[in-house]
């Protein structure tokens, strides 16, 4: 498992992946996996008499960022966008 790089900024963690998620697909099956799975051994939690699951999602959002670069591979723009599904960023 990669090493934790904690960043500047308060309560923000980078973590470098060993190779890079190559797909939508790749990424759908890791999250799906984690939920089915509970690798990291979470437990269950009672709230309002109302037992909650070891893992869920919360909420889902998707974003990217398109970069413009030159010929020298530099960046000299970029735009975020948000879209409504993650298939709408392809």
């Amino acid at each position: 498992m990669a090493d934790f790089t904690p960043t500047a900024t308060v309560k923000t963690i980078v973590r470098k992946l060993a190779a890079p998620i190559n797909s939508l697909t790749s990424f759908t099956a890791l999250v799906q996996d984690i939920l089915d799975n509970n690798p990291w051994g979470c437990t269950s939690y009672e709230k309002a008499g109302v037992t909650l699951p070891e893992v869920s999602k919360s909420s889902e959002s998707n974003s990217g960022r398109i970069i413009h670069e030159n010929t020298e591979a530099k960046t000299v723009g970029f735009i975020s966008v948000k879209t409504p599904t993650p298939l709408a960023i392809h």
